[in-house]
This record gives C-alpha cells, sequence and structure tokens, in this order.
C-alpha cells in the first residue's frame, strides 16, 4: 500500500517537473529549473522571516500539539506565501522576464501536491 502511495507521489511531482520545462519551452524562459534567486535585499530578508516564522509555527504545531493546524498545513501556507510573494518580486522588479508566470504557475503543482499528500496520509 506505501509503494502505491509512494508512486502516486512521484507520479504527481513528475507532472510538476514536466510541466516547468514545457512552459519554459513555450514562453522561451532561459534558465535552469527549480533554481531559487531573490530579485533584491528586501526579498531576501522577507523570505528568511517567512521561513524563520513557519519553522518557529511548525516546532509549536508538534509540541504543543495544536489539533486544528498540522505540521503540513504550516509548510503548506508558508509554500502559498512564498509563491505569491516570489512571483510578486519578480514582476515588479525583473521588467521584461517572464519568470514570473512560471512561478505563478507553479503554484496549482504545489496545491495539487500537498492535497494528495493530506489525502494519502490519512
Amino acid at each position: 500500500m506505501y509503494i502505491l502511495k509512494i508512486a502516486i507521489l512521484l507520479g504527481i511531482a513528475s507532472i510538476g517537473i514536466f510541466s516547468e520545462w514545457l512552459l519554459r519551452r513555450k514562453l522561451d524562459v532561459n534558465g535552469k529549473m527549480f533554481t531559487y534567486s531573490t530579485v533584491n535585499n528586501f526579498h531576501k530578508m522577507v523570505n528568511r522571516l517567512l521561513l524563520l516564522f513557519s519553522f518557529i509555527i511548525s516546532l509549536l504545531v508538534d509540541f504543543k500539539e495544536i489539533k486544528f493546524i498540522s505540521f503540513i498545513n504550516v509548510w503548506f501556507f508558508y509554500l502559498i506565501i512564498q509563491t505569491f510573494f516570489q512571483t510578486y518580486m519578480q514582476w515588479k522588479y525583473q521588467k521584461g522576464k517572464k519568470e514570473y508566470i512560471i512561478s505563478l504557475a507553479f503554484f496549482p503543482c504545489i496545491l495539487i501536491t500537498f492535497i494528495s499528500l493530506k489525502l494519502l496520509l490519512n
């Protein structure tokens, strides 16, 4: 049963990888896949603060055993906020590049992966 769950998650991840590759080809966006770069120092600082905040919340969730928020939900919300912030910063400060479209299109992949993960873990 666990092998089937892992195969399903790997299949979903493969679709995400293929989607990004296809989008990069269609939009003619040069660059490496799944790279992370900040636009400026403000962007780097906010991302670090988001990561630190999410890490602290996830530790509190684990140690305090808060039932309405799970560890996965904390990281899911972190990825949502980080993805939209990344997209906004790329759109605002990297004029003439289409990298923000790929960042925004990656959001449904994150959403589908986390929903699948939650369904498969229950």
